[in-house]
């Protein structure tokens, strides 16, 4: 229709005749091509002007619904931060008065209500497991460390006793339970305590009927400390020690402090005990146990008759040398495995204690790890990765 319209506009124009195909004047073959070809110049221009004239349009269109949506995006972004704002304060108010009602409940007079206090302290401490709140779970945990009874409340404790002898032991089981709980091998995030500090200083274990077996726990705290403490004995049974300082720093072990099937890969071990003034004679003991990357310091004090065995463990290649040497006692190494056994033992001189081997064994090619054998073969660089 555009195009007839502009070839009759230009049909009138060369002859006052608007109608080109008319009979009666015939247009020459000229001004028909003529004819043509500008209306369809102009058809084609019309078109361009038209369908640029839309696109300018569409794509004014465009930008105005991409800057409202930009707007209403950056609005519902504002809102929605605003709502994960109060979401958050309304958590943390919620924590925080739940660590209050936790607290009153320890400070409770009544065995029952202190017990609930301390679960309740403890998995509050679990739901601080975020970065932001690491500070936050620090302090429930040493508000449950804290309340252990120490050497000084001695005159109290007994005094407890013999008015409610749940009291005396009933809150300080369960601050035990709670705290080596967090230590369980297949606990997930959020049950766990990894990185945090545990505080057992100058508390007195001996007198408590506690749990004398660990078992099957990984601990990677990032400090667990007895030191100044007083156990009676101590036994861990398929534990794992992969992170962080574990110290019986000044620990007066009145028995036996036992590591049974563990696995020492990593971290600090630290077991400078001591016997105070009663030295009495002590006894650390190491069964079939794997040693591989945890450094482990002995530094203690007792009489002669005191000692650590080693009985059927095993010293990979990466097995961090033995430091420290007791001032009495002995180092027994029964039906050991050693991979490098001078370096392992180059800081127990047996000029200062009694070093004693019995049937050691030969280091088995299965103990090695891959690393360590390549480490060991072609050391380290292309070949060896």
């Amino acid at each position: 229709m555009v195009f007839l319209l502009f070839a009759s506009l230009f049909s009138f124009s060369l002859r006052s005749d608007p109608f080109p195909w008319n009979l009666q004047q015939k247009m020459s073959a000229d001004d028909l091509s003529k004819v043509i070809q500008s209306a369809l110049a102009a058809t084609a221009g019309l078109g361009f002007g038209v369908t640029l004239f839309l696109s300018v349009r569409r794509q004014r269109t465009t930008e105005d619904a991409q800057a409202t949506a930009e707007k209403n995006y950056g609005e519902t972004l504002n809102l929605v931060r605003l709502q994960v704002e109060q979401q958050r304060s309304a958590e943390l108010t919620a924590l925080r008065t739940r660590y209050k009602d936790a607290a009153e409940q320890m400070g409770s007079t009544a065995v029952a209500v202190q017990v609930a206090g301390v679960y309740a302290m403890a998995f509050l401490a679990d739901e601080w497991e975020v970065p932001a709140r690491t500070r936050e779970r620090q302090m429930s945990i040493d508000v449950l460390t804290s309340s252990f009874p120490s050497d000084r409340d001695a005159d109290t404790r007994q005094a407890l006793s013999v008015e409610n002898p749940l009291t005396a032991g009933g809150l300080t089981k369960a601050i035990w339970k709670s705290i080596f709980q967090r230590a369980y091998s297949n606990n997930t995030f959020g049950q766990r305590w990894t990185g945090a500090d545990v505080d057992l200083r100058r508390k007195n274990f001996a007198d408590i009927d506690l749990p004398r077996s660990l078992s099957h726990r990984t601990f990677d705290f990032g400090s667990l400390h007895f030191g100044e403490s007083t156990i009676s004995s101590l036994t861990f049974n398929d534990c794992e020690f992969r992170d962080g300082k574990i110290s019986f720093a000044k620990t007066q072990i009145l028995g036996e402090l036992k590591f049974v099937g563990c696995t020492f890969s990593g971290g600090e071990l630290d077991l400078s005990v001591c016997l105070g003034a009663e030295k009495l004679a002590w006894s650390i003991t190491f069964v079939e146990c794997e040693f591989s990357g945890t450094g482990i310091t002995f530094n203690g004090i007792g009489t002669s008759d005191s000692g650590v065995l080693f009985h059927d463990c095993t010293f990979l290649p990466s097995a961090k040398v033995l430091t420290g040497l007791p001032d009495c006692g002995s180092f027994d190494f029964d039906e050991c495995q050693f991979h490098d056994k001078e370096r392992v033992l180059q800081d127990l001189a047996p000029m200062r204690t009694k070093l004693s081997f019995s049937r050691e064994k030969p280091p088995s090619l299965t103990a090695y790890r891959v690393e360590d054998l390549a480490a060991e073969l072609w050391g380290s660089g292309p070949i060896a990765q």
